[in-house]
């Protein structure tokens, strides 16, 4: 009897994730997410705190820069956005046929849309358009309250360090509390670095982009490498907004412009992806940059910008979990060799 009651509790539980699996994503999303911003937040508040700073007000004060900064970034990209559009709109039908005409083979010139073609095909899909920003907008209320739920959930998490961790003791037999910790005491300690690891490289990406269209004279280069090393929290995706911008501001120089700032970007996302992510990667985490490419690839296939954005942390987290599992494999068949997780000097984990 109590084994047919152990498989209806089972299925009850397959049945229910299968039937929730959109809310429960939404859930781990906002979870991972809040962890991962306490993780960026605890040093600083670790270090105020022997200052006699409440960790409360350290957490408050970085959300508070935080919003700031987008504000500011947002204040300072309006008239690149206004005085690009107001350009390309003058420019933009001449500046089309241009470049039509100077592609390779008359042929190639020919065929290319004109802008009279162009503008007529955008009215056609007018309605298509005004359905898609009206439930854009509908779906910010919802984005608004999900952004209020994580705020909140890194505020707990940070300024109570131990709440996370009494309550997955409270969960675990106590005998497995020592091993846990030490799991998550590895786990922490690599996505910590993570965390820092994409600061460091929006920073390359912002300071490095910004020069570049700066010394080639792109109108508003601050502005639009700021925003692009932003925005390359979301690897690869937030690179090409930046690269966007740029292309759009460049337009409005010329054609060769538009080429020269495609070269740098090339130039700058290779030496980000092939030379700095690999030995950050490496070094901050013990993960080889091809498995976090697949990771990130694997992670757009299933959730899009989401699963790009988490996609690295999540591997992360199956690579320690695996590698404790193969410690515990060999441990059994040699009870003389050590397991590997317990040589990893660590921050408290959940408790740090």
């Amino acid at each position: 009897m109590q084994a047919w009651l152990s498989l209806l509790s089972l299925g009850l539980i397959f049945w229910f994730i299968i039937n929730n699996s959109v809310l429960l994503f939404k859930l781990l999303a906002i979870v991972l997410g809040a962890w991962l911003l306490s993780l960026a937040i605890r040093p600083i508040a670790d270090r105020l705190a022997r200052w006699q700073i409440p960790r409360g007000v350290t957490t408050v004060s970085v959300f508070v820069v935080s919003v700031g900064f987008l504000v500011l970034l947002g204040t300072l990209l309006r008239p690149v956005i206004l005085a690009e559009t107001a350009e390309l709109r003058q420019r933009g039908p001449t500046l089309w046929q241009t470049v039509a005409h100077q592609a390779v083979g008359t042929q190639l010139g020919q065929a290319a849309p004109t802008a009279q073609s162009m503008v007529n095909a955008a009215s056609a899909q007018w309605e298509t358009v005004v359905a898609t920003a009206v439930g854009t907008v509908a779906g910010l209320g919802g984005l608004l309250l999900n952004l209020l739920v994580l705020l909140f959930l890194t505020y707990f998490l940070t300024t109570d360090p131990t709440w996370a961790s009494n309550l997955l003791w409270s969960w675990l037999p106590q005998h497995q509390h020592a091993r846990v910790q030490v799991l998550a005491n590895a786990i922490t300690q690599r996505l910590t670095r993570w965390v820092w690891a994409q600061v460091a490289l929006s920073l390359f990406f912002a300071i490095v982009f910004s020069a570049g269209l700066w010394f080639m004279g792109i109108p508003f280069a601050f502005t639009i490498g700021m925003v692009g090393g932003v925005l390359t929290i979301v690897p690869y995706a937030g690179g090409l907004i930046g690269a966007a911008l740029a292309v759009l501001s460049a337009l409005t120089l010329g054609v060769s412009s538009v080429i020269w700032v495609l070269l740098l970007f090339m130039l700058v996302t290779i030496v980000q992806t092939h030379l700095l992510a690999p030995l950050l990667y490496g070094r901050a985490m013990g993960l080889h940059a091809a498995l976090a490419l697949l990771a990130l690839f694997i992670g757009a296939e299933l959730a899009g910008i989401v699963g790009v954005l988490f996609a690295v942390p999540v591997a992360v987290i199956a690579a320690v979990i695996l590698h404790e599992l193969q410690g515990a494999f060999n441990h059994a068949n040699d009870p003389n060799q050590p397991s590997d997780l317990q040589s990893v000097d660590g921050l408290d984990g959940m408790e740090a």
